[in-house]
């Protein structure tokens, strides 16, 4: 099964085990090209995405998942003090 399959699943919450950590190769690796409009696992992946996010900013959901708001804080982190600056 593919990473892509594995996200998508209905059952998947994407928590902070799905989150690429800071110095893997493919953070670096050039993006395939997106075609439009978008295939319907795409958009799936997207909400799975969004609502990733929204937990992340959810105390209650924060609180089930402390992983969330170790990505919150990962995020923000890599925002105000990127790598190599």
């Amino acid at each position: 099964m593919s990473v892509i399959e594995k996200l998508i699943k209905p059952a998947h919450l994407i928590d902070m085990r799905d989150i690429i950590r800071e110095g893997n190769p493919t953070l670096r690796a050039v993006a395939e090209e997106v075609s439009f409009p978008l295939a319907d696992e795409d958009i799936l992946l997207g909400e799975k995405m969004m609502q990733f996010l929204h937990n992340s900013q959810d105390p209650v959901m924060a609180e089930k998942n402390l992983d969330c708001v170790a990505v919150w804080d990962w995020l923000l982190h890599s925002l105000i003090f990127p790598a190599g600056s």
